[in-house]
């Protein structure tokens, strides 16, 4: 019995420090939804990769889930990436196909790109920021955001 009590506060003070399920970290690739995004990305299965989570949160009723949240976050790197501000844990393979442009992405899709980020920030609107509230690490998890929306200028 005693050993049962000892593995299910392990198993809350493990499920504490991250923010969702498949979460090891706090940056942009690092969790499940992300990394799967970047290979879906690279495989191009999908047929807008990058400017289809934009338009999910669009057509997204003010909500966001998890998924889409991390998706968009995602797709923000890669313009970042294209705007020549690139984050350090950009993946290679992702940095490789995002490489800084010869001109900076048009400035009204940025200004969709950063809209979509800040749902994202948002406890209102999204349920990324509402499981890293609830975590430990929703500071650094809110500066990292911060610093994304600073790189995409």
């Amino acid at each position: 019995m005693k050993i049962q009590v000892q593995l299910s506060v392990l198993a809350l003070i493990f499920l504490g420090s991250a923010a969702a399920a498949g979460a090891w970290g706090v940056g942009s690739f690092e969790n499940d939804d992300a990394l799967e995004f970047v290979s879906e990305v690279l495989k191009e299965r999908m047929p807008e990769p990058i400017s289809g989570p934009f338009k999910h949160a669009h057509h997204s009723n003010g909500y966001i889930d998890a998924t889409l949240g991390a998706r968009i976050l995602v797709a923000a790197e890669a313009y970042a990436a294209m705007n020549g501000k690139p984050s350090d844990d950009l993946p290679e393979e992702f940095a490789t196909r995002f490489a800084p442009l010869p001109c900076k992405p048009d400035r009204k899709i940025i200004g969709s790109v950063e809209n979509s980020v800040r749902m994202v920030m948002d406890v209102n609107s999204s349920e990324l920021a509402q499981l890293w509230r609830d975590s430990p690490d929703y500071e650094k998890w809110i500066e990292g955001v911060q610093d994304l929306l600073i790189r995409l200028r």
